[in-house]
């Protein structure tokens, strides 16, 4: 039987975000907190990619265009070339976080895997994703 994905609630959103960021317990192991794959979640939230896309994005990929900020990429799964406008505050939390942890313009933002985001997302309880 094939599962289907659901959308989660603002609430569901909420509580799993605020899980990674301050750290959690499931099945008698303790998570420590993870401030890379929380602001990975946030980022894909707030901008509509992909995570796969997220995890490919570096600073210098948001330019500055007139009065307003924006990132150009190439979808990872599909190949096609998307334009975005970035939020001044989503820009300003992707710099804090970048330079908060000591990263160039040119670093990738994160050095995980989908895999990694999957099996900490997994972990978590209650968290339903499937229908």
């Amino acid at each position: 039987m094939n599962k289907k994905t659901v959308a989660l609630t603002d609430q569901q959103y909420i509580d799993i975000i605020t899980s990674i960021k301050s750290g959690f317990c499931h099945a008698g192991r303790e998570y420590k907190p993870n401030e890379r794959i929380a602001t990975a979640l946030t980022l894909e939230a707030n901008l509509g990619l992909r995570i796969s896309d997220i995890l490919q994005l570096h600073y210098c990929d948001i330019i500055k265009d007139g009065d307003r900020y924006r990132l150009n990429i190439s979808e990872i799964k599909t190949g096609k070339e998307r334009i975005f406008t970035v939020p001044e505050e989503i820009r300003e939390y992707i710099n804090d976080y970048r330079i908060g942890n000591h990263m160039t313009e040119q670093q990738h933002l994160f050095d995980l895997s989908e895999r990694q985001i999957q099996k900490h997302l997994l972990h978590l309880d209650n968290l339903k994703m499937t229908a």
